[in-house]
């Protein structure tokens, strides 16, 4: 299993995918798509602390309020 784990990493380096923690010290991965426009590397997540489903929100376009925000509860690394 460590080998899946430092693929993804090494992918997520390598910029074909996006690592983010939402808050609960789990790391999700994300494929960076090649049209810019149709999946903002900036958008937010929501993620249910009921079942643990993550949904993008792409329609949300973040303030920089709340990206100072977004960065005190989770991370993202490019």
């Amino acid at each position: 299993m460590p080998e899946v784990f430092r693929s993804l990493n090494r992918m997520a380096q390598a910029g074909l995918l996006r690592r983010a923690d939402l808050g609960d010290h789990v790391w999700r991965f994300e494929v960076i798509r090649n049209n810019s426009l149709d999946h903002d590397a900036t958008h937010p997540h929501f993620l249910c602390i009921d079942c643990g489903n993550v949904v993008c929100l792409d329609q949300v376009k973040l303030t920089a309020d709340s990206q100072r925000m977004t960065a005190l509860i989770g991370e993202v690394e490019k």
